[in-house]
């Protein structure tokens, strides 16, 4: 069984007031997320896509998901140590067409991240598959790996 350190008999002596403490955060610090949720997920026309980022020997990749998302709509820009990545999903309607019920808005986007002083940030690279944005960062050519021959004297 796990116990929170605060469970213990040690602090049973606190009384009610700790409890009474403990309740308060608890409830609080569990729906914190959920007060935000409404913002990005339920919200039409606004939303944050979902990020993967992982670091590989030559730099780092982070790859976002942006099903619909055409490169057009696309802008991935570097200034300085930050990357952003600023999008839009319009709702074409073909000509000849008419609209006869929207449930799906125009997305709009934007989500920045800062790059670690061992990226160069201007070699970046970007490419858009099957609905997947792959951003690739090298790792600056002095942070990476470099192997020295040993002589023999």
């Amino acid at each position: 069984m796990l116990t929170r350190w605060f469970d213990s008999p040690t602090w049973s002596g606190f009384g009610s007031e700790l409890s009474v403490l403990r309740s308060l955060l608890d409830d609080d610090f569990s729906t914190f997320g959920n007060r935000f949720d409404h913002i990005f997920r339920r919200s039409p026309g606004l939303s944050v896509p979902r990020v993967e980022t992982t670091d590989e020997p030559e730099g780092v990749a982070l790859r976002a998901s942006m099903p619909g998302v055409s490169d057009a709509g696309l802008k991935v820009i570097v200034h300085g140590q930050t990357l952003t990545i600023k999008g839009e999903q319009a709702n074409a309607v073909p000509e000849g067409y008419q609209v006869l019920l929207r449930e799906r808005n125009p997305v709009r986007f934007q989500q920045s991240f800062t790059l670690s002083t061992d990226l160069d940030g201007p070699r970046a690279q970007a490419r858009l598959e099957n609905g997947v944005l792959t951003v690739r960062i090298p790792k600056r050519p002095e942070m990476q790996p470099k192997t020295i021959d040993v002589k023999v004297s």
